[in-house]
């Protein structure tokens, strides 16, 4: 889910609105991660693609494939209740189309926490998209505290059938979308994420090969983690990118796995002094005298 530029001001600018006001708003803080067209093909020792065929899975290259979900979920937490929803089952039908949609929201006062999560369509046919998304708001003279949080867990196992060897390609594009944003003195913001795909043997021991291995964080070479503890501090990142793996081998007869590992979490606290909120609405009221003297 994308934070545009456009809501982000909105956001920023209802925080400031409500400060101005005494409601003293303190931290905003959002994650997303969306993962598209994630598709695993299957080819031939010649590099032909195999047709899928919904009445013969062992045409498709596949035979005993199992999907897991062992940790799809969604929690938020705000001013201690928490809140949640999770989805844990096994597939075996190679081309069943997933339809996961998972949401969790609270609302107190004006604070707010609401974690999402989503995946739709089918790895081995068509492609799927996952997307998690978690996004706070704490606003109020008293102590208050807001966390959400997001996990899809995704294991797809399989057995590439044929009796010759062959090749696998995966390919996906992802997009990440962080905000963090600390309005008054004792709020602290954090935005964090992860997203890791990779293909590997099992059942083999000590020596099992990994085809494949994506780490967006090594990919970015930045920090999964935003944190901001300053009134002005900000954290806007918005990134993304189309990703292909070369061909990676597969041996006839051997069982893989693939992992799918996608998180997002957006926490936020607030306790704010009453000094800073007095002299930070005045300085507010300020701004606003100085905007209307320009306008004249």
């Amino acid at each position: 889910m994308k934070l545009t530029n456009l809501t982000k001001g909105l956001v920023a600018a209802t925080a400031l609105t409500m400060a101005s006001f005494g409601a003293n708003a303190s931290v905003i803080a959002e994650a997303s991660i969306d993962v598209t067209d994630l598709t695993v093909s299957i080819f031939d020792a010649n590099g032909n693609q195999l047709i899928p065929d919904i009445f013969d899975p062992a045409g498709f290259g596949l035979n005993d494939v199992n999907i897991s979900f062992n940790g799809t979920s969604v929690s938020t937490t705000l001013d201690g209740n928490n809140n949640g929803d999770s989805f844990d089952t096994i597939i075996t039908d190679v081309f069943a189309p997933l339809a996961v949609n998972l949401n969790s929201s609270q609302t107190n006062g004006v604070s707010t926490a609401e974690a999402t999560s989503q995946i739709i369509g089918n790895i081995f046919a068509g492609g799927a998209n996952g997307s998690t998304s978690g996004s706070v708001g704490v606003y109020g003279t008293s102590s208050a505290d807001a966390n959400s949080q997001i996990i899809n867990n995704l294991e797809a196992s399989f057995t590439f059938g044929p009796t010759v060897d062959g090749f696998a390609q995966i390919d996906f594009s992802w997009f990440l979308d962080t905000y963090v944003s600390v309005f008054d003195e004792g709020g602290e913001g954090v935005a964090d994420w992860g997203l890791n795909i990779s293909l590997k043997e099992t059942d083999c021991g000590f020596s099992c090969n990994t085809l494949y291995d994506f780490n967006l964080g090594s990919i970015l070479g930045v920090s999964q983690t935003g944190t901001k503890n300053s009134v002005g501090d900000l954290w806007d990142e918005s990134t993304g990118n189309t990703e292909s793996s070369a061909m990676l081998a597969l041996t006839a007869g051997t069982i893989y796995e693939l992992q799918i590992s996608q998180s997002s979490n957006a926490a936020a606290l607030s306790v704010p002094e009453p000094t800073s909120i007095a002299i930070f609405g005045l300085g507010l009221l300020g701004l606003a005298g100085a905007a209307r003297r320009r306008q004249s």
